[in-house]
């Protein structure tokens, strides 16, 4: 017996030396996934969307409204929950600062919703796990920490899940009605978030066959959704963006082409998570974990065949998905197996190629937009005419394209083709009618083919009289400034 004994007490002590390992592994891994993302988020250099964005935003605080004022083909709720920030930054350069704070923001909240939502199931180091998986993608990593619609998109939803899931746990009502409210607001937030709707609606269903939600509480949970809806159509209708709105989202954004498609399958993380998720069904797991296991499924199959994804973003909604999963198999492994697994997985994000050491070093620098725009708003005054485009100027000046004016490319022309909204800008026009104050000067690139579709081959289109600048305007190398 003593011999028996004193094993057990070895192999407790060896257990628990490997569990301390294995938590400081943990913590390591979170301070570098954390760290990497606040500096990459505040180094790496602004892209199309994220300019578009900013502008969008500041002109919903100029009091514009989208569609009818000016062109957006995505939802809005992003522009009005940035309002705040943009009272305080509108004419400040640091506005690309604080845009990437509210990414960071939201990416907070989603690893606090990852952990209270494994502390609620499982444990709380499994929603720290998890959490800290999350972040680890390298999708995540450029995607989620950009200034885009895509970040409150899943914030959304992810808390929307959240009540979701803990409402079929304790059935308490409140729960499942603002589940349906978050669910809303991350359609609201993107088109893109039917992705992730589609498939829980689905299994809604299911869970309202098994009886699991009566059929009263789902209608009552659909009647705030319902009313907020009508609400946000009657705005529509009244400031006469009614038409606009339902083209532009819905309509000419099923007619985009991209001809290309970004994929992930061919990942090895992907493989594994989606073969875990299929282990999950097949095997006697908790309810929670089939339901998550069902939603990653179908919506990796969504984007791998039912949806054009032609964008690195386009795959954030199964991330969650795969971190949940993922963290679940790697708490139940043995300690030292654990071990072998976190610190394969540490050596992944600072080593490989897509490693985030490797977009810090590569990516160029935040501080170069900072500057751009620090001279655009010290040459030029609130009111004052800015003609530029979506790769450089604008943000926080009135542009001088007006309506259009990201440019005169691909979603453009779309709009143009289908719905005859307005006329594309005459640059040269505007250049010696209006005399904008600054002026970007970089050639347009046009990467619309023949028949209305998008291809990287871009053209370079010289579309500016140089002459014209050259006589009238100061080149200042990124831009040019009127010399009177």
């Amino acid at each position: 017996m003593k011999f028996f004994s004193n094993n057990i007490q070895k192999l407790k002590a060896s257990s628990d030396f490997y569990e301390k390992i294995y938590n400081y592994q943990l913590a390591l891994l979170a301070i570098i996934a954390f760290w990497c993302l606040f500096y990459y988020s505040y180094t790496n250099i602004f892209v199309g969307d994220e300019r578009e964005h900013i502008y969008a935003s500041f002109l919903v605080y100029q009091g514009k409204s989208p569609y009818k004022d000016f062109f957006e083909h995505h939802h809005p709720l992003l522009w009005y929950t940035f309002y705040p920030f943009m009272t305080i930054f509108n004419n400040s350069p640091n506005i690309w600062y604080a845009a990437r704070s509210y990414a960071l923001i939201l990416l907070i909240i989603n690893s606090a919703v990852l952990i209270k939502l494994g502390h609620e199931f499982i444990s709380a180091r499994y929603g720290i796990l998890a959490a800290v998986l999350s972040i680890c993608p390298h999708c995540v990593f450029i995607a989620q920490t950009e200034f885009r619609p895509d970040a409150l998109m899943m914030t959304t939803f992810l808390c929307g899940l959240y009540f979701y899931l803990i409402y079929i746990k304790y059935k308490k009502n409140s729960y499942l009605y603002q589940s349906f409210i978050l669910f809303l607001l991350s359609l609201f937030a993107l088109q893109k978030a039917c992705i992730q709707i589609i498939p829980l609606g689905v299994l809604t269903g299911y869970l309202i066959y098994k009886k699991e939600i009566p059929y009263k509480t789902f209608f009552k949970a659909l009647i705030m959704p319902f009313i907020m809806v009508i609400i946000y159509l009657i705005y529509l209708y009244q400031s006469h963006a009614l038409k606009d709105y339902f083209e532009l989202n819905w309509l000419l954004n099923l007619k985009i082409n991209f001809n290309i498609q970004y994929k992930i399958n061919t990942t090895l993380y992907y493989n594994i998570a989606n073969a875990l998720a299929i282990m999950i069904l097949i095997t006697n797991k908790p309810k929670f974990l089939k339901y998550l296991a069902f939603l990653c499924i179908s919506t990796s199959l969504a984007l791998q065949y039912a949806f054009e994804s032609p964008f690195i973003q386009y795959w954030l909604p199964v991330y969650p998905y795969f971190a949940l999963i993922t963290a679940y198999y790697t708490e139940k492994l043995l300690p030292h197996l654990r071990i072998f697994a976190i610190s394969i997985i540490i050596i992944a994000i600072t080593h490989n190629d897509i490693s985030y050491i490797k977009a810090i070093q590569t990516y160029p620098k935040l501080n170069l937009t900072d500057k751009l725009i620090s001279q655009e708003i010290n040459l030029s005054k609130k009111d004052d005419l800015v003609l530029g485009n979506l790769e450089t100027l604008g943000g926080l000046r009135t542009d001088a394209a007006g309506y259009y004016w990201f440019g005169r490319d691909y979603i453009a022309q779309l709009d143009i083709h289908y719905f005859k909204r307005h006329k594309l800008p005459d640059i040269n026009k505007i250049l010696k009618d209006e005399k904008p104050k600054l002026v970007s000067g970089r050639d347009e690139i046009s990467c619309t083919t023949n028949d209305f579709q998008y291809t990287n081959a871009c053209k370079v289109i010289s579309s500016y009289d140089r002459k014209f600048l050259e006589t009238h305007y100061l080149n200042t190398g990124y831009f040019y400034v009127r010399k009177n």
